[in-house]
């Protein structure tokens, strides 16, 4: 099944908390001059994650909640682009010869 194409003025979706700390980790890794694979890196953001108490998310938490606004206020003027390609053409199942000789097992 080919894939869809992305509109290219369609706006971002929303971040998760989860997802500004990992960024957020990922630049203090990188100015410490951390260079951790992807892997490594996604694992001690995890430990880390896990450990951080309810107050220390908050901050993250109201992150969160603003780029939700921001994307909801985005997809309340957004329109989508009206179709200027031709509509495709549905393909037609061959169709099997009753006469053909069955496969061997």
């Amino acid at each position: 099944m080919p894939r869809v194409k992305k509109e290219a003025n369609k706006p971002k979706g929303t971040k998760s908390a989860y997802n500004f700390f990992v960024q957020h980790e990922r630049q203090n890794a990188d100015n410490e001059n951390k260079k951790l694979p992807f892997s490594e890196m996604s694992h001690i953001c995890a430990i880390k994650w896990k450990k951080m108490s309810d107050k220390e998310k908050l901050p993250l938490v109201k992150l969160e909640e603003k780029d939700a606004a921001r994307f909801k206020k985005e997809m309340a003027t957004y329109t989508t682009p009206e179709d200027d390609e031709t509509p495709r053409k549905s393909k037609k199942r061959k169709r099997k010869d009753p006469n053909q000789p069955k496969r061997n097992m």
